[in-house]
């Protein structure tokens, strides 16, 4: 009541005030998490989105680990929330292996605190040969080099000769780089015997491939040597010469045999020819010499690889 007296012409104001618990007057609540991660399987290089939703008074602000180190956001990474900080999300382009682990969403605030956790795991893709091994001939003593190229999962790589095992040791060299998904075997000196069949099996939890080719080792051919040569001859009129030489080297070869560069004239009456092809062993006989024998006489072999000549001299003493 206001007033000021009783005085006639008073005015007397009566105030009634009631006092109410304000309307927007909410209890604190502790985070929750009305959506939580979700545990997921992908494949390296693809993108990786974990989402949550949370709820509580005040709003909770949302922090993300993985394998209990913070993740922040990057030129790879985004860590992305909406205007009411609500939706928050962790989104990764093009992951890698460092990506995969267990994954904790922690919202806190003043109220309190919860944690939603999540496994992030490699998806098992089944091998896939992108490039085939393909058929292989090369020479003797040449480098074997079979190579593929296997998507996928990255597998268990195994090689194999006509069914038969190989093992990484002094002459099979097994290369495996994984960043270029190729896989090698490398023989550095092959030889007839690496001739066969060769596989690569290719295996991971997701299922397994194959991929096989020949190979042939062609047997090198080695040029005419000889490892006896012609040697010079002396004779008297009517007596007997022989040329005589002794040859290696990859069969066939053949021997052909000059006199002064010309052909010699082998009639099987006065000059006769001899060969033992599994010895190598190679002659010529002239029987009762005249002057007219008397030159230089020359022995040639050849083969695929190529020639060699031996030379020697016939000499005849009148009687």
């Amino acid at each position: 009541m206001a007033s000021d007296g009783c005085e006639e012409g008073s005015i007397f104001i009566w105030l009634k005030v009631c006092l109410h618990p304000p309307t927007n007057c909410i209890p604190a609540l502790a985070p929750t998490f009305t959506k939580c991660l979700t545990d997921q399987s992908i494949a390296i290089g693809e993108q990786l989105v974990l989402f949550c939703s949370v709820k509580g008074n005040p709003k909770p602000t949302v922090e993300f680990y993985r394998d209990g180190v913070r993740v922040t956001s990057s030129k790879r990474i985004s860590v992305e929330h909406d205007i009411t900080n609500t939706h928050w999300r962790v989104l990764i382009k093009e992951t890698t292996k460092e990506d995969f682990g267990i994954y904790k969403a922690v919202a806190k605030s003043v109220a309190g605190a919860a944690i939603a956790s999540a496994s992030v795991s490699p998806k098992v893709i089944v091998p896939v040969f992108e490039q085939e091994l393909r058929r292989i001939e090369i020479r003797e003593k040449e480098e074997l080099r079979m190579e593929t190229k296997i998507t996928g999962t990255e597998p268990v790589v195994s090689w194999f000769k006509d069914g038969q095992s190989l093992q990484h040791d002094e002459r099979h060299e097994i290369i495996q780089e994984t960043s270029r998904s190729t896989y090698t075997l490398l023989v550095k000196e092959a030889y007839t015997h690496d001739s066969g069949v060769y596989s690569v099996h290719a295996s991971n939890a997701a299922g397994s491939a194959e991929s096989s080719a020949r190979v042939d080792v062609i047997p090198a051919v080695e040029k005419p040597r000889f490892v006896k040569e012609l040697t010079s001859t002396e004779v008297r009129s009517n007596e007997t010469a022989s040329f005589e030489v002794t040859v290696k080297g990859t069969a066939p070869i053949t021997v052909t045999w000059r006199k002064d560069g010309q052909p010699v004239n082998i009639d099987n009456v006065h000059i006769t020819s001899k060969e033992e092809l599994s010895s190598g062993e190679f002659s010529i006989t002239i029987r009762s010499a005249t002057m007219d024998d008397v030159g230089k006489y020359t022995c040639e072999a050849t083969n695929a690889a190529g020639k060699t000549e031996s030379t020697a001299n016939l000499t005849v003493i009148k009687d």
